[in-house]
């Protein structure tokens, strides 16, 4: 879905509270997995090339 958008695009469509590791690489909080021992948020990884998505994973902090 967010495969080959670029930036700005996926900034409307997710929203501006995002942390920025790269001008290629941001991050945002998904919350919590449901879980009785679950202490670790999820998050979602968005890596561009020339401004465009090329690829997101998600994983637990």
């Amino acid at each position: 879905m967010l495969i080959g958008k670029i930036k700005t695009e996926v900034i409307l469509l997710l929203g501006e509270d995002f942390y920025e590791y790269t001008q290629d690489h941001i991050a945002y909080t998904l919350g919590f997995t449901p879980g009785i021992f679950n202490i670790d948020t999820d998050v979602l990884d968005i890596i561009f090339k020339n401004n465009v998505v090329v690829k997101v994973k998600q994983h637990q902090t």
